[in-house]
């Protein structure tokens, strides 16, 4: 019976033996490749992000006009109800008083309403851009062999030419030059 069972760990480790020495080699060659990929800068220096930005700036520029032409009337409503008060009767000018306040709750209103749509466009925008990132970055990777793709923000060391950014630039200002932004009125 002592025979029997050292004779079965002997096949046993012989089997182990054989299998890792097959398998070895194999296990060698299946090694991930990873690459890296700075999505901060793709965010920042692509031609659609950088469209976003201007679209983003027309817009706070085009509200600040219209908000400072606002502005400017409820001062001169103001100024004109001031001046005015002494040939009103106190009734008539609590009441013009308040409906010139009702008039600037109305603008603060609209400036918080313009300024959420917005931001809300903006995320819009930025969400499209990063779907359309990460689509290129997955045809890129699979294209180079890649396995994995990392954020260069998470890798503190990596070869250069691990890095795919400059390839995700190009292929992304060439396919996607502007992403509209949309905002709700």
């Amino acid at each position: 019976m002592f025979a029997t069972k050292r004779s079965r760990a002997f096949v046993c480790a012989m089997v182990f033996a054989a299998l890792f020495t097959v398998m070895a080699p194999s296990l060698a060659h299946a090694e991930t490749k990873f690459a890296v990929l700075n999505f901060q800068s793709l965010m920042a220096d692509s031609k659609a992000a950088k469209s976003i930005q201007k679209q983003l700036e027309d817009k706070r520029k085009s509200f600040q006009d219209e908000f400072s032409k606002h502005e400017r009337e409820l001062v001169e409503k103001e100024k004109s109800l001031v001046d005015k008060r002494s040939e009103m009767s106190a009734e008539e000018f609590a009441k013009s008083r308040q409906e010139f306040e009702s008039e600037v709750i109305e603008t603060q209103k609209l400036v918080q309403k313009r300024q959420r749509s917005l931001e809300v466009a903006a995320q819009k925008a930025v969400s499209e851009l990063r779907v359309e990132v990460t689509r290129i970055t997955a045809e890129i990777a699979e294209e180079k062999g890649y396995d994995m793709v990392l954020s260069r923000q998470n890798v503190i060391l990596a070869q250069e030419e691990m890095d795919i950014t400059g390839d995700v630039l190009k292929a992304l200002d060439k396919q996607v030059k502007e992403v509209k932004l949309t905002i709700s009125q």
